[in-house]
């Protein structure tokens, strides 16, 4: 199906990209990163829609699918125009760049009815920058959906400064790689007009955040600032090409050495770009101190989840399936099988994370348990001799 983007006007330039889906395979699901920032979706409206009914009218809902998550509107009955004005928000997640749309008719007697889809590309959006647009359904002759998309930033604490998860869901201040993408020079054109549309994903271990595009370049100025709990992991910059039709293209890639820096000192620097015969970048790097809440019982680290075999066995068999399910759907283009397979994996996807949480609680009681029993042998008084 076609791709939708937003480009500087945020119009619809669409790109004939196949649907990419990834499924995690193996015995426990390995869940995305989340970036702390969210997506915001305000579905405001339809209009144009597709008749369904004998009456030809429809009872159109909109379900929205980001990675594994689904939301869904309400039905508003007997109309090809409507109002929404539903709003959903997204945990982003680094590994997720696409918003799904489904439109349907609702039926209480047979199947709903497919009214069209959507595929957006969300590479571009900025953080607090609010987008509004109009969303043309693909699969369908007629219909467009009327949506406000933002990006959110971070949760900050009462001082202002960022507050970071550990790996364990344990709130964290400071111990964090602050980086400030300023600018770059001399970058390489990737246009035909002589110029680019450069901006900058940084990956920091399997996080992965993004600048905004700067337009008909080859001196961007970006001055936005990029934070990510320090771990110690690789810190990789690429400056790509944004296109509205095409994949972006490469224009450079670095590594930032930061490791062996001291705490609270910032080092700004030019760095030279790889992959390509010319291209600089300049970034501010500061590796802030390291500051952690007062630690709690279920505050430590979960072990790993006690693997049932047979737990994992079903879990490998209803993945194998749903694979081999989605290949035949594809290949026969099923929208209504695809819909419920998708409806299937989410739940597979919720069941396998509530599972997780269970384990990290068992250990979590299971700490306060002995806390309190420790506790009690203290107390207990000893007999005299």
């Amino acid at each position: 199906m076609k791709e939708w983007l937003f480009h500087d006007s945020s119009k619809p330039l669409a790109s004939d990209t196949s649907m990419e889906h990834q499924n995690t395979l193996g015995s426990w699901p390995v869940l995305p990163s989340r970036t702390g920032r969210k997506l915001k979706v305000i579905v405001l409206e339809g209009r144009n829609l597709a008749p369904k009914d004998r009456t030809g009218k429809s009872d159109p809902y909109l379900r929205i699918q980001y990675g594994k998550v689904i939301r869904k509107t309400k039905a508003i009955a007997q109309t090809l125009n409507p109002t929404w004005n539903e709003s959903f928000e997204f945990q982003e997640m680094s590994d997720e760049d696409y918003l799904k749309l489904k439109c349907y008719d609702q039926d209480f007697f047979t199947n709903d009815e497919n009214m069209g889809i959507a595929r957006i590309n969300l590479q571009i959006l900025e953080v607090g920058v609010a987008k509004d647009v109009w969303v043309p359904l693909e699969k369908i002759e007629t219909g467009e959906i009327h949506l406000k998309i933002e990006l959110l930033p971070q949760d900050l604490d009462s001082d202002g400064s960022q507050r970071f998860s550990d790996d364990n869901g344990a709130l964290q201040k400071g111990g964090a790689i602050e980086l400030v993408v300023m600018e770059a020079r001399d970058l390489v054109a990737a246009d035909w007009g002589g110029t680019s549309d450069p901006y900058v994903t940084v990956r920091y271990g399997n996080i992965k955040k993004r600048t905004k595009v700067v337009y008909k370049t080859l001196d961007p100025q970006w001055n936005e600032t990029l934070k990510f709990l320090d771990d110690g992991s690789p810190l990789g910059l690429h400056v790509k090409d944004y296109n509205a039709i095409l994949r972006p293209s490469s224009i450079g890639h670095c590594e930032v050495e930061y490791q062996q820096m001291p705490l609270d000192r910032t080092v700004d620097k030019w760095i030279r770009l790889h992959g390509v015969n010319k291209g600089e970048i300049h970034i501010q790097v500061t590796r802030r101190g390291f500051q952690k809440q007062k630690p709690t019982a279920c505050d430590k680290p979960a072990g790993q989840p006690r693997q049932n075999m047979r737990l994992q066995n079903i879990l490998t068999k209803v993945h194998t399936v749903v694979r081999k399910a989605r290949e035949l759907a594809e290949e026969e283009e099923k929208e209504e099988l695809l819909s419920n397979i998708e409806e299937l994996e989410a739940a597979e996807h919720e069941r396998n994370t509530y599972i997780l949480q269970l384990e990290k609680e068992k250990e979590c009681l299971q700490s306060k348990v002995e806390e309190l029993e420790g506790i009690m042998k203290s107390e207990v008084p000893q007999k005299a001799p």
